[in-house]
């Protein structure tokens, strides 16, 4: 376990990575640092089992200017050496590293809170405003999510059958799916959870589940089934799937408000599956992840992923009418003109 790095006014905000995801990880913490208070303290903690030292370099110089901001690297492969490596069940897109944030009651034992942050966000406010949040006597706070409200309450045709199929065979055992919440954003209250086994259980219901769809979210989601307080969508606003989701809501008046509301100003932006370097960068909710990726040194490393995908024409394979592609054709040749 750890103890926090301030005496006073510490704000934990934790990631899980490797070393795939640490350009995306700094461009996260940029947006965190621009946005604090000077009044309080940030102590942030990313999680890993084994990043790179020069990665690991270059990511704490993001706080060098600040006293207010600390920034370190948690190794937890003491943690992990426990169990046997097969019961970290990965599939799609997820990595071993999502697995991390099962064991934030262990090691931030000495807190009273911590905000868990996925990789792939962006904030557009200071994340004390999420510590400030009434937790109403819940443990956590995480917003629904979009996905499976989708697949509960939306149109036929906007249905993953996958996801229905999963829900239908409640191999998690969930009583109702309707509060399924998404892990990427949220704060535990740790002064409440540390007493209730929860690395025992969340580690029993992996061992009984095997090969939760969602790796360790679904896991979150039986060990916190009814102590969860929701957070509003504009806490964890899912850039990619906003359009589609609008679509699938149409006739779900009250979803669809908070839908609506939600992209009028999120405060946490969250670039799930396709990242902002797949699409243009004069895309609206993808702006302020370059904002931000240009003010670190690894700005490089994110255009020339940009690029690669331009130059393989991948960033027109969206879902647009043929007048849609067009008009980004022409977008994409004045923005990358010297291509």
């Amino acid at each position: 376990m750890i103890n926090p790095y301030y005496n006073k006014n510490n704000i934990a905000v934790t990631f899980s990575s490797d070393n795939n995801y640490i350009p995306i990880l700094a461009i996260a913490i940029k947006s965190i640092i621009e946005n604090a208070t000077s009044e309080n303290n940030y102590d942030i903690v990313i999680l890993n089992a084994g990043i790179d030292e020069c990665y690991q370099k270059r990511v704490k110089a993001l706080a060098d200017d600040y006293k207010n901001i600390n920034i370190r690297f948690y190794d937890i492969n003491y943690i992990l050496e426990k169990y046997d490596e097969s019961l970290f069940y990965t599939s799609m897109h997820f990595s071993k590293a999502a697995y991390y944030r099962l064991f934030i009651p262990e090691i931030f034992m000495n807190f009273e809170k911590v905000l868990y942050l996925d990789c792939d966000v962006v904030s557009n406010v200071d994340v004390k405003k999420l510590f400030d949040i009434d937790m109403k006597g819940k443990s956590a706070l995480a917003a629904k999510d979009i996905g499976i409200q989708i697949a509960l309450k939306g149109r036929k045709k906007y249905k993953d059958k996958f996801v229905c199929d999963y829900i239908k065979a409640n191999i998690l055992e969930l009583k109702n799916w309707d509060n399924y919440f998404q892990s990427a954003v949220m704060v535990f209250d740790i002064n409440k959870i540390k007493d209730k086994n929860f690395v025992d259980n969340a580690i029993y219901e992996l061992k009984r589940v095997k090969t939760p769809c969602f790796v360790e979210q679904c896991i979150l989601n039986i060990v916190y089934e009814n102590d969860i307080k929701f957070l509003d969508w504009y806490w964890n606003f899912n850039v990619t799937h906003y359009n589609w989701s609008i679509k699938a809501l149409r006739f779900r008046l009250k979803l669809l408000l908070e839908l609506i509301f939600s992209n009028i100003n999120p405060l946490i932006l969250h670039y799930t599956f396709k990242k902002p370097y797949n699409y243009l960068k004069i895309e609206k909710h993808h702006k302020p992840f370059w904002k931000y990726a240009k003010m670190i040194d690894f700005y490089a490393e994110i255009e020339k992923k940009q690029l690669l995908v331009i130059k393989n024409n991948d960033i027109l394979k969206a879902n647009l009418s043929l007048w849609e592609k067009i008009e980004r054709t022409i977008k994409i040749l004045k923005e990358y003109k010297n291509l």
